[in-house]
Protein backbone atom coordinates (compact mmCIF):
# COMPACT_ATOMS: atom_id res chain seq x y z
CA UNK A 1 0.00 0.00 0.00
CA UNK A 2 1.15 3.18 -0.83
CA UNK A 3 2.01 5.76 1.85
CA UNK A 4 0.89 9.80 1.11
CA UNK A 5 4.42 10.24 1.50
CA UNK A 6 5.83 8.56 -1.90
CA UNK A 7 5.00 10.92 -4.26
CA UNK A 8 7.50 13.42 -4.54
CA UNK A 9 6.33 17.25 -4.49
CA UNK A 10 7.21 21.04 -3.90
CA UNK A 11 4.88 23.39 -2.48
CA UNK A 12 6.84 27.53 -2.05
CA UNK A 13 4.17 30.35 -0.72
CA UNK A 14 5.24 33.70 0.55
CA UNK A 15 3.06 35.80 2.94
CA UNK A 16 2.28 38.51 5.33
CA UNK A 17 1.30 36.45 8.33
CA UNK A 18 -0.50 39.83 9.77
CA UNK A 19 -2.72 39.70 6.81
CA UNK A 20 -2.91 36.24 5.82
CA UNK A 21 -4.10 35.37 9.98
CA UNK A 22 -7.11 38.32 9.64
CA UNK A 23 -8.39 36.26 6.68
CA UNK A 24 -8.07 33.02 9.06
CA UNK A 25 -9.79 34.40 11.68
CA UNK A 26 -11.94 36.56 10.42
CA UNK A 27 -15.65 34.94 11.55
CA UNK A 28 -17.60 32.97 9.00
CA UNK A 29 -21.24 34.39 8.74
CA UNK A 30 -22.68 30.91 9.49
CA UNK A 31 -20.59 30.71 12.78
CA UNK A 32 -21.26 34.11 13.99
CA UNK A 33 -25.03 33.92 13.54
CA UNK A 34 -25.54 30.72 15.70
CA UNK A 35 -23.61 31.98 18.73
CA UNK A 36 -25.66 35.12 18.57
CA UNK A 37 -28.34 32.89 18.28
CA UNK A 38 -28.08 31.39 21.37
CA UNK A 39 -27.14 34.33 23.01
CA UNK A 40 -30.35 35.98 21.61
CA UNK A 41 -31.95 33.47 22.52
CA UNK A 42 -31.02 33.09 26.50
CA UNK A 43 -31.58 36.97 26.36
CA UNK A 44 -35.24 36.24 25.30
CA UNK A 45 -36.19 33.36 27.21
CA UNK A 46 -34.68 35.90 30.57
CA UNK A 47 -36.94 38.85 29.65
CA UNK A 48 -39.98 36.24 29.10
CA UNK A 49 -38.85 34.76 32.49
CA UNK A 50 -39.21 37.91 34.16
CA UNK A 51 -42.98 37.96 33.28
CA UNK A 52 -44.41 35.75 35.39
CA UNK A 53 -43.93 35.48 39.17
CA UNK A 54 -42.50 32.36 39.97
CA UNK A 55 -40.01 32.33 37.29
CA UNK A 56 -38.06 36.06 38.17
CA UNK A 57 -35.12 34.82 39.85
CA UNK A 58 -34.79 32.51 36.37
CA UNK A 59 -34.84 34.92 34.67
CA UNK A 60 -32.40 37.27 35.95
CA UNK A 61 -30.24 34.30 36.29
CA UNK A 62 -30.70 33.52 32.09
CA UNK A 63 -30.04 37.42 31.44
CA UNK A 64 -27.00 37.65 34.21
CA UNK A 65 -25.25 34.64 32.67
CA UNK A 66 -26.46 35.45 28.75
CA UNK A 67 -24.70 38.74 29.65
CA UNK A 68 -21.82 37.30 30.87
CA UNK A 69 -21.31 34.90 28.48
CA UNK A 70 -21.34 37.78 25.55
CA UNK A 71 -18.75 39.89 27.64
CA UNK A 72 -16.26 36.62 27.89
CA UNK A 73 -16.76 35.72 23.98
CA UNK A 74 -15.80 39.20 23.75
CA UNK A 75 -12.39 40.03 26.00
CA UNK A 76 -11.86 36.01 24.47
CA UNK A 77 -11.75 38.00 20.70
CA UNK A 78 -9.87 40.72 21.97
CA UNK A 79 -7.40 38.66 23.41
CA UNK A 80 -6.77 37.10 20.88
CA UNK A 81 -6.58 39.54 17.86
CA UNK A 82 -3.84 40.88 20.87
CA UNK A 83 -1.38 37.74 21.35
CA UNK A 84 -1.35 37.13 17.72
CA UNK A 85 -0.40 40.47 16.58
CA UNK A 86 2.70 40.29 19.37
CA UNK A 87 3.12 36.61 18.22
CA UNK A 88 3.69 37.26 14.13
CA UNK A 89 6.19 38.64 12.74
CA UNK A 90 5.75 41.78 10.79
CA UNK A 91 7.55 40.39 7.51
CA UNK A 92 7.31 38.39 4.94
CA UNK A 93 7.78 34.84 5.23
CA UNK A 94 8.50 31.89 2.98
CA UNK A 95 7.05 28.76 2.75
CA UNK A 96 8.67 25.64 1.44
CA UNK A 97 6.47 22.33 2.05
CA UNK A 98 7.82 19.17 0.46
CA UNK A 99 6.97 15.30 1.25
CA UNK A 100 9.57 15.05 3.93
CA UNK A 101 8.37 18.68 5.90
CA UNK A 102 7.79 21.74 5.71
CA UNK A 103 9.95 25.13 6.57
CA UNK A 104 9.12 28.42 7.44
CA UNK A 105 11.81 31.46 7.15
CA UNK A 106 11.49 35.44 7.21
CA UNK A 107 14.64 37.82 7.33
CA UNK A 108 15.83 37.35 10.18
CA UNK A 109 14.53 33.32 11.41
CA UNK A 110 13.93 30.04 9.86
CA UNK A 111 12.49 26.73 10.97
CA UNK A 112 12.12 23.50 9.35
CA UNK A 113 9.90 20.32 11.05
CA UNK A 114 9.24 17.41 9.50
CA UNK A 115 5.83 15.31 9.36
CA UNK A 116 6.34 13.26 11.87
CA UNK A 117 5.79 16.40 14.47
CA UNK A 118 2.85 17.39 12.84
CA UNK A 119 0.00 17.93 15.82
CA UNK A 120 -2.85 19.13 14.29
CA UNK A 121 -4.18 20.61 11.06
CA UNK A 122 -7.45 22.09 9.65
CA UNK A 123 -9.05 23.70 7.02
CA UNK A 124 -10.65 27.27 7.64
CA UNK A 125 -11.61 30.31 5.19
CA UNK A 126 -9.84 29.16 2.62
CA UNK A 127 -6.89 28.50 4.43
CA UNK A 128 -4.56 24.77 5.33
CA UNK A 129 -3.21 25.23 8.67
CA UNK A 130 -0.18 23.32 10.05
CA UNK A 131 1.14 23.22 13.26
CA UNK A 132 3.47 21.02 14.57
CA UNK A 133 4.97 21.01 18.20
CA UNK A 134 7.39 24.00 18.90
CA UNK A 135 6.77 25.74 15.55
CA UNK A 136 5.02 28.76 14.44
CA UNK A 137 1.71 27.84 12.74
CA UNK A 138 1.50 27.45 9.04
CA UNK A 139 -1.08 28.94 6.67
CA UNK A 140 -1.83 27.66 2.62
CA UNK A 141 -3.63 28.90 0.58
CA UNK A 142 -6.15 25.76 -0.46
CA UNK A 143 -6.11 28.05 -3.67
CA UNK A 144 -2.70 27.95 -4.62
CA UNK A 145 -2.52 24.40 -3.40
CA UNK A 146 -4.50 23.35 -5.94
CA UNK A 147 -3.65 25.39 -8.91
CA UNK A 148 -0.18 23.91 -8.16
CA UNK A 149 -1.68 20.57 -8.15
CA UNK A 150 -0.11 19.63 -4.84
CA UNK A 151 -3.23 19.97 -2.04
CA UNK A 152 -4.12 16.38 -2.21
CA UNK A 153 -0.64 15.27 -1.45
CA UNK A 154 -0.48 17.47 1.47
CA UNK A 155 -3.74 17.02 2.72
CA UNK A 156 -3.19 13.29 2.61
CA UNK A 157 -0.07 13.48 4.50
CA UNK A 158 -1.61 15.72 7.24
CA UNK A 159 -4.66 13.55 7.80
CA UNK A 160 -2.53 10.21 8.01
CA UNK A 161 0.04 11.97 10.36
CA UNK A 162 -3.51 13.34 12.27
CA UNK A 163 -4.96 10.11 12.19
CA UNK A 164 -1.75 8.65 13.71
CA UNK A 165 -1.59 10.68 16.19
CA UNK A 166 -5.18 10.30 17.34
CA UNK A 167 -4.74 6.78 17.19
CA UNK A 168 -1.78 6.93 19.86
CA UNK A 169 -3.57 9.59 21.88
CA UNK A 170 -6.34 6.53 22.10
CA UNK A 171 -3.82 3.80 22.91
CA UNK A 172 -2.36 5.35 25.47
CA UNK A 173 -6.05 6.62 26.75
CA UNK A 174 -6.44 3.11 27.11
CA UNK A 175 -3.54 1.99 28.46
CA UNK A 176 -4.06 4.66 31.53
CA UNK A 177 -7.59 3.84 31.86
CA UNK A 178 -8.55 1.48 35.33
Amino acid sequence: MNSPEATPFRFEISYDPGEVNKLFFASSPRGAFDGDRILIGVGLTGVACLFWVYTIALGAALLAGGTLAWWMRERIRDFSRSSEQAYLPSVAVHVTVTEAGYSIRGDDFSADTSWSHLTSSSERNGLLTLQSRQFPRVLLSVDQMKRAGVYVAITAIANAKRAERLAALSKNRSSTAP
